[in-house]
């Protein structure tokens, strides 16, 4: 139940940022503002340094020197922004933005099913509990059955299809989601 309620609470907070951030009616108007230390939401002037100020062409003049290569609230986001020349999605390989370890790298969200990631400081595989390195959302994010039902993956350290119960490997709250 604890986990059920932080997943829910992480599962909020994600919404929340997007729904303050990504306004659907953003006014037409003289854009002013810098993204210094906003990457990710609107400044503190009437431009934006979201993932969506691109589309919506409301970005600050200096959101792609400060935030189109930085993962500040895009960890784990699919699709990627557009003209993002970096990912913040694992695994993202050479293609990782310069600051993916330091933004990414403590949370399994969007990482689940992934190695390990350079620059990341802890780790979502299965084997992460005997290396003694797990982030400390894996169990809410990665060891749950939420969107998950029917489907097998041997990435993931417990299973959420009708063979679990044979394997002895279901998620404990397989009875719940499932």
């Amino acid at each position: 139940d604890h986990k059920r309620v932080n997943m829910m609470k992480t599962l909020f907070l994600g919404m929340l940022i997007v729904a303050l951030c990504s306004a659907s009616e953003r006014p037409k108007q003289r854009l002013i503002g810098t993204c210094s230390g906003h990457c990710g939401c609107k400044s503190e002037g009437t431009c934006f340094c979201d993932v969506f100020c691109k589309e919506k062409g409301d970005c600050c003049s200096d959101y792609d020197s400060l935030c189109a290569d930085s993962c500040a609230r895009r960890c784990g986001l699919d699709p990627e922004p557009l003209g993002s020349a970096c990912s913040c999605k694992g695994p993202c390989g050479s293609n990782c933005c310069s600051d993916f370890g330091a933004q990414c790298g403590d949370s399994c969200i969007g990482r689940c099913t992934y190695g390990a990631i350079d620059g990341a400081t802890c780790s979502c595989t299965k084997s992460c509990a005997d290396d003694g390195n797990c982030c400390s959302d894996k169990g809410d994010v990665c060891d749950t059955c939420f969107n998950r039902c029917g489907i097998y993956d041997s990435t993931y350290s417990c299973h959420c299809d009708s063979a679990c119960y044979s394997f002895n490997d279901c998620c404990a709250d397989v009875d719940t989601y499932c």
